[in-house]
């Protein structure tokens, strides 16, 4: 573990690794953006930004692996 000064933007990237649901993302964002005077919806759509596009890395990650081609929803 390593503890650095980091932007708001990188605090909020850092939060994509705890695979979070959308309900918790929710429930942290508002803690957050009082915490660190930011608005709730700029640190809301950050933290969504970077938890989704690491979940659906991983996922596609799964799938390669798995030899199962993605199929997408509409």
């Amino acid at each position: 573990m390593r503890f650095e000064n980091m932007t708001f933007d990188k605090r909020m990237y850092n939060f994509r690794r705890l695979w979070l649901s959308k309900t918790m993302i929710k429930v942290i964002a508002e803690k957050y953006s009082e915490l660190y005077k930011k608005p709730y919806q700029e640190t809301h759509d950050l933290m969504l930004k970077h938890s989704m596009a690491f979940q659906h890395k991983i996922n596609r990650k799964k799938l390669r692996r798995s030899g199962r081609k993605m199929q997408f929803k509409s």
